[in-house]
């Protein structure tokens, strides 16, 4: 009975420990300055780090470039509006002027 334990325990853990290697290799394969590169583990959750960090750091670049250009977009959008309406009243004015009672 405490032999079978111990089978079950010694089994359990080196299911864990297989699963922990796998995703230890899993996110090896997701860094692209990680790829095909022998590295510590330790050295591997450093790199991820990092990696997140950059990631990060473009978001907040990106987010805010399209901030900026979905601003730039929306002047654009009323100047636009503001010159149509412009050449509707210019046309009025001279369909007015061109064309007397």
């Amino acid at each position: 009975n405490s032999e079978l334990r111990r089978q079950i325990h010694i089994q359990s853990e080196q299911k864990r420990r297989a699963q922990i290697k796998d995703g230890f290799e899993d996110l090896r394969n997701e860094l692209p300055s990680c790829l095909n590169k022998k590295m510590s583990k330790v050295a591997l959750l450093h790199r991820t780090v990092q990696h997140i960090q950059h990631l990060k750091s473009s978001q907040v670049t990106i987010l805010a470039e399209l901030e900026r250009l979905a601003n730039e977009n929306e002047q654009l959008r009323k100047f636009q509006e503001s010159v149509l309406q412009k050449q509707a009243l210019e046309k009025m004015y001279h369909m007015n002027n061109t064309h007397p009672l």
